[in-house]
């Protein structure tokens, strides 16, 4: 939908009608059945799905099936938040619970946070500086001493910042 993000050769191709997310013996699935189809699939494959901090979804379904093989490999190419599945597997931790049952983490893990999509610090505090003036700042999003990390640099700032608590309700006026 937005081709001016990709680069020229891929421009190219996608005028040509050739799309980039498509390619020989890859599949998409779409429906719930198929997905929980692949986990009885005896062939090698690679399975790409949305993790949600391996929380809820179809990753669910994939990991309980996997987890314990030691032949498998999970790979996980994006941030997983501190007190979820997806951050003690990342920890490899020896058991972890899936659908309330424990299984035995045997699969091999490997990270790459290349692919991580969350801006840094001082990209941030960029980001920050090209919006001002702004009347506060709320900071609801990430592990609790990371956002007192940006708080402190935020405040050293000379800004309003605020970490509201959980359930808590602001009035904006």
């Amino acid at each position: 939908m937005h081709p001016d993000y990709m680069d020229k050769q891929t421009r190219l191709a996608m005028s040509q009608g050739n799309s980039p997310l498509e390619f020989l013996n890859l599949t998409y699935i779409r429906e719930q059945k198929d997905s929980k189809a692949l986990n009885t699939d005896k062939r090698p494959m690679i399975i790409i799905a949305g993790s949600g901090m391996c929380e809820s979804g179809r990753i669910l379904h994939h990991l309980k099936n996997n987890i314990e093989d030691s032949r498998k490999t999970i790979l996980v190419v994006g941030y997983m938040a501190r007190d979820t599945l997806g951050k003690r597997i990342v920890d490899k931790e020896r058991f972890v619970r899936i659908f309330g049952v424990e299984y035995e983490l045997n699969a091999e893990v490997t990270v790459i946070n290349a692919f991580s999509g969350h801006a840094d610090q001082n990209e941030l505090c960029s980001f920050v500086s090209s919006c001002l003036p702004l009347k506060r700042i709320f900071l609801v999003h990430g592990d609790m001493d990371q956002c007192h990390a940006l708080f402190d640099v935020l405040s050293q700032k000379g800004l309003n910042v605020y970490i509201p608590s959980k359930n808590e309700e602001v009035l904006l006026d």
